[in-house]
């Protein structure tokens, strides 16, 4: 059987979950049972964490993708007081944030490939990464994590 990682966010409820129990995402990204819950946030972990950081080959380019996703996200959600705290204790934390930040690049959400240079596995991993909306729940947007073969 083929492991998938994948993580869980929904929009108005909140910024970003992520499922720190599942095998398959512990072995890829670490045991996110050990990071603090303010702090289980890809974007968090991409500007802020210097591991997770370095575990990106195409940080820069991945980072300002990301940012433009959660820029629609964060329009989507006007008003939820969670986004602007997320926004505000990033632009403290990291400077690189506030830069890309100030930009205002937008993006829809979309599929593509990640690539994740990991000390556990000694080599560079690539996936290619699906996001799902479900109808029921607009809110919520689920990122799947496939391996390329």
């Amino acid at each position: 059987m083929r492991h998938i990682s994948y993580s869980f966010r929904g929009g108005k409820r909140s910024v970003e979950i992520d499922l720190a129990n599942h095998a398959a995402n512990t072995r890829m990204f670490g045991d996110f049972a050990h990071i603090p819950p303010e702090e289980r946030n890809v974007l968090w972990l991409m500007f802020a964490r210097r591991y997770h950081r370095r575990t990106m080959p195409s940080w820069e380019a991945d980072a300002r993708a990301v940012l433009a996703k959660f820029r629609m996200n964060f329009a989507q959600a006007a008003g939820n007081a969670s986004f602007a705290a997320l926004v505000a204790r990033l632009s403290e934390a990291s400077a690189d944030f506030r830069h890309m930040w100030s930009e205002h690049d937008v993006s829809d959400l979309g599929e593509g490939v990640t690539r994740f240079s990991s000390p556990r596995h000694g080599k560079e991993l690539l996936f290619r990464h699906h996001l799902l909306m479900p109808e029921a729940l607009p809110d919520l947007r689920i990122t799947i994590y496939v391996p390329t073969a």
